[in-house]
């Protein structure tokens, strides 16, 4: 393992011990698009469902430097048996995994978000309330924390779960 790669590891190794440690609340004075982008990183490694895949895709939608603080330290890199793929989304959501949606949808992407929930279990990660009808994670940024609420009550409209270690962590989960 390269050292970068290695680095790389230890600070989101060392942010989720934060988490931890800390409770749901955390206060960094690092750049804030790197914690949003580590907190939407983490997730990826507890989605439901069989890891049995050989790619895994996160996709953003309208997040560029949060796009790019993913794409330059995670993009090819291993996650569980296969690769993950950083992409960059506008309207097909078909071969993501988890998208991050950074801004509010127009309705015909909404269907299509939708379609992709129900048909191949997509997982949703959202910011500040927006897309509060289909996300399951909306991560809740201000200038000196991040948190997260998790809707669990979606989550199980879809037959989707989340591991019970991230529900403990959320601020709030309804």
């Amino acid at each position: 393992m390269n050292l970068f790669k290695f680095l790389v590891k230890f600070r989101f190794i060392s942010i989720l011990m934060a988490i931890i440690i800390s409770g749901p609340s955390l206060s960094f004075a690092s750049n804030q698009k790197d914690l949003e982008a580590a907190f939407i990183y983490r997730f990826m490694h507890f989605l439901p469902g069989e890891k049995v895949s050989k790619q895994y895709y996160l996709c953003v939608h309208s997040a560029d430097k949060i796009f790019n603080s993913l794409h330059k330290r995670l993009n090819n890199s291993r996650i569980f048996n296969g690769k993950l793929y950083i992409v960059n989304v506008k309207k097909d959501f078909k071969e993501c995994s988890m998208v991050f949606l950074n801004q509010e949808l127009a309705s015909s992407d909404k269907k299509n978000v939708i379609a992709e929930i129900q048909n191949n279990g997509l997982f949703v990660v959202s910011k500040n309330g927006l897309n509060r009808d289909m996300a399951m994670i909306d991560l809740v940024v201000n200038d000196s924390s991040v948190k997260f609420d998790v809707n669990k009550t979606l989550m199980e409209k879809f037959n989707l779960s989340l591991s019970s270690k991230v529900l403990r962590l959320a601020k709030r989960v309804y």
